[in-house]
Order: structure tokens, then C-alpha cells, then sequence
């Protein structure tokens, strides 16, 4: 007769009870592995709207604005010059109503090919008039004055005149706000050199003078 052994007996029922934790275990693991949670969603928009802005300049000779199209001729009182004579032009530039930009102007002269225009030099100078030009509002004076003291040269200087047969440009700019806020006041000034031959005595010349503008955007500073 084979006696039973307790303690064997005792040790294989915890060995298997052990292996039962260890499955339950395994899949509680296995569970919490497979599982998925689900997630909400949700989409918002955001529109912007862009657009072009506008630009433009246009001058007054002494006859009213014009954007530029056909002949705006200055008005010079220059019949029967003589040898030394002197005249005066003057030329408003500003923005159009509609631009919504600042401007900045230069000025270039495409020289006259005249026999003349060796011995008519000249030179202008400008001012930034901050006022809106009305025919009520008097043009600024242009003339002999208008060179003296320190003014603001655009083409020449105080001790340079240009010949009115070369080409030429303004190295300097003037800046005029947008929407008609202000304008840019030029005077000419033109003369028949004191050496003129008599040789010329009848002859007249024409030139032009061209305005450009490039706008400029002034960024907000907080």
C-alpha cells in the first residue's frame, strides 16, 4: 500500500494554481492591447480676401489736372528771347484720386536735337506743397525767387545749369502722398546763354520732359 505524500500533493496544486494566474494575466494583457478608443472630429475654415490697389499721377501745367494723355505743354513766355533772357515755367505733379499708394517722382529730359537748344540751358527746382490744389488756391510762385536761398534742386544746381540738347535725370526723388493728399510744385527755368550767336536769331526748339512714378507702401509701425 503506497502511502500519499502531502507534501508533493500540496506542491502540485500550487504549481497549477500559478499557472492559471499567469494565463489570466496573459490575457488581461492581451485585452488591453486589442483595445481601441475612439476620438470626436471637427473642421473649421478661414476665408481672406485679396485685391489689387491703384495708382496713378497726373499733373497741372496752369489748365487743369490731366493724367497725362495727349500734349501738356508748359507755358513759358519765351517768344523773342534775346542773348541772357530768362523764363519761368512751373508744373504740378500729384497722385490720382483712386491711388491708394504714396509716389515717388523723378524727373528725366529727352534733349532737343534744334540748333537752338546748344545755347538754352536750364534748371528746376521743387517743393512739396502739402495742400490739396484748388483754382481757388494760388499755383506757388515761379520765378527768379524761387532760386533763391536753399532750394530743392531736381535737375541742375545752384552753379550748374544743363544744356537743353543733352538728355538728362533727376538723381534726387519727391515723394507725394496718395489720394490727391498733397502735390509736388516744380519750376522751370530756362535761359538763352549771353554768348548766343547771331546765327540763331528765328530759330525755336522744342523739348520734353517725362515724370516718373514708382509707388511706395509705408508699413504700419505699432
Amino acid at each position: 500500500m503506497r502511502l500519499n505524500r502531502p507534501g508533493r500533493i500540496h506542491r502540485v496544486a500550487g504549481t497549477s494554481r500559478q499557472r492559471k494566474a499567469l494565463l489570466s494575466g496573459g490575457l488581461v494583457l492581451g485585452l488591453g492591447a486589442a483595445a481601441t478608443l475612439a476620438a470626436w472630429s471637427d473642421n473649421v475654415l478661414v476665408t481672406g480676401a485679396f485685391s489689387a490697389g491703384s495708382f496713378g499721377i497726373e499733373l497741372n501745367v496752369g489748365s487743369g489736372w490731366t493724367t497725362g494723355d495727349g500734349v501738356n505743354e508748359m507755358t513759358f513766355n519765351a517768344t523773342d528771347m534775346y542773348p541772357g533772357a530768362v523764363v519761368y515755367a512751373p508744373v504740378l505733379v500729384r497722385t490720382t484720386s483712386h491711388s491708394d499708394l504714396d509716389a515717388e517722382l523723378t524727373v528725366s529730359g529727352a534733349g532737343s536735337q534744334e540748333a537752338i537748344a546748344d545755347h538754352l540751358h536750364y534748371r528746376v527746382v521743387s517743393k512739396i506743397v502739402h495742400d490739396t490744389w484748388t483754382p481757388e488756391s494760388p499755383i506757388p510762385t515761379c520765378d527768379a525767387d524761387s532760386f533763391i536761398g536753399n532750394p530743392t534742386y531736381v535737375l541742375g544746381n545752384s552753379d550748374k545749369w544743363l544744356i537743353l540738347s543733352e538728355q538728362s535725370e533727376s538723381t534726387s526723388t519727391q515723394r507725394i502722398s496718395a489720394t490727391e493728399a498733397d502735390y509736388a510744385a516744380y519750376c522751370f527755368e530756362v535761359g538763352l546763354s549771353i554768348d548766343a550767336p547771331s546765327n540763331i536769331q528765328g530759330y525755336e526748339a522744342d523739348h520734353t520732359w517725362a515724370w516718373g512714378a514708382v509707388s511706395v507702401f509705408t508699413e504700419d509701425v505699432p
